[in-house]
């Protein structure tokens, strides 16, 4: 199987993680905070620096007096584990503007994160805002930085999105950062492989693939491309069907600061997907016909419960018959 096998060895055995971030490069929502802070004490007892030197011969780190002196109403690695690592990085934030400084703070036995992000104005500095996120990748999470324009831009971030039995999803989430704070701006799943008990529904894997793009008059977009795969789980392993391909779109309008969904996006993207297993059906009809009429009794039950997903129609009416 594809992923399968590597995501059930990494959800149940993963206790190491890579360095924080990767600059290079391009979880449950709970865990997916951005933090406008208007009154944020500026003075250099809070500066980078200090924080950093909070690490220096530590295993970890207790940040609540940090948060405390930041203004952020935030107990995040004393609910879990305290903070182990930290990575000074920087954020260049608009083309011409000038830099933002990003504490990553990890967790490295739950493999939890947080950004503090900080700008220096003369001799003191402003805290802008924090991003907590987790991941159970075993890879830690990864970012990029897109410009728009001179003065504005965002932090992406894959990160995961929710785990659980027979289920894993990571989306990408964008965060505008500004002066006056983060703000989440849009999230997306680009990974999801799903697969339940036989008689919940059908097994599947999703991959996104994310790009940019122009509309009308310019406007910034992007457009994330998908391939749904089906597979049958068989004792002697797996067939997959055709994949099926969707695509969803945005596009930043600059007046309500906010993006703005494609015209062509569903109403509603949870049943959008899920009705892929119609368009399944129509891609693979030949080969699920040749399973209900001489496949094997564990290929016939898989595909009277994948039908089961599917809405009424003449090709699922016919391998209803065959079988």
């Amino acid at each position: 199987m594809k992923h399968i096998a590597q995501v059930l060895i990494v959800i149940a055995f993963a206790v190491c993680l890579t360095a924080c971030g990767r600059e290079t490069v391009m979880p449950d929502k709970s865990l997916l905070t951005g933090t406008d802070s208007p009154n944020i004490p500026e003075t250099p007892e809070v500066e980078p620096k200090y924080i950093m030197e909070l690490f220096e011969g530590k295993t970890s780190v207790d940040l609540r007096p940090v948060y405390r002196m930041l203004g952020i109403n935030d107990n995040y690695f004393e609910n879990v584990r305290p903070a182990s690592d930290i990575k000074r990085l920087t954020l260049r934030i608009g083309e011409k503007a000038e830099p933002y400084t990003a504490l990553c703070i990890s967790n490295e036995v739950n493999m939890n994160y947080q950004f503090l992000v900080f700008k220096e104005s003369g001799v003191t500095w402003k805290f802008i805002g924090n991003i907590n996120f987790g991941d159970r990748s075993g890879q830690g999470p990864d970012y990029r930085v897109v410009n728009l324009g001179d003065y504005e831009g965002w932090i992406v971030v894959e990160t995961q999105a929710g785990y659980g039995t027979g289920f894993y999803q990571h989306n990408e989430v964008w965060y505008r950062i500004t002066d006056s704070g983060i703000v989440k701006d849009l999230s997306y799943p680009v990974i999801r492989i799903d697969f339940p008990p036989i008689t919940v529904g059908p097994s599947y894997e999703m991959d996104g693939r994310v790009q940019t793009k122009s509309k009308t008059g310019d406007k910034f977009g992007i457009e994330v491309k998908y391939d749904i795969s089906y597979f049958v789980e068989q004792s002697e392993g797996e067939e997959y069907l055709a994949p099926v391909l969707k695509s969803l779109g945005y596009y930043w309008d600059d007046a309500k600061k906010a993006f703005v969904e494609d015209e062509g996006n569903p109403e509603h993207q949870d049943f959008y997907f899920k009705s892929s297993c119609d368009d399944a059906l129509r891609l693979n009809f030949k080969m699920l016909g040749n399973m209900a009429s001489s496949g094997t009794d564990e290929q016939k039950k898989w595909l009277r419960e994948f039908l089961k997903s599917c809405t009424d129609s003449r090709e699922k009416r016919v391998l209803l018959d065959l079988l």
